[in-house]
């Protein structure tokens, strides 16, 4: 029996002035990469998040580390701008 930080999804939500925080737990389409051999295909997928949050959002993406770089989960911050991360909590 898992705690559900440990199943795939979004396991932390935090909203504030600056954005919304979130933590994704695994990645099917960094999982298939993987399995078979398209790893090198992933930045261009994890890259296209910035445009799509742009774009459908008008909102910037604030983001450290994916579970493509071989970390347990993608960090978002959806930001109402880049500045935002620069300025104090």
């Amino acid at each position: 029996n898992s705690s559900p930080a440990l199943e795939a999804g979004v396991f932390l939500l935090t909203f504030d002035k600056k954005g919304v925080s979130m933590h994704l737990i695994g990645c099917p389409i960094a999982d298939f990469a993987r399995t078979h051999g398209y790893q090198n295909l992933m930045p261009v997928f994890c890259g296209s998040d910035y445009e799509a949050i742009r774009t459908n959002f008008g909102k910037e993406l604030y983001r450290e580390h994916t579970v493509a770089e071989g970390y347990p989960d993608c960090d978002y911050w959806i930001l109402n701008s880049l500045d935002d991360m620069k300025s104090d909590s």
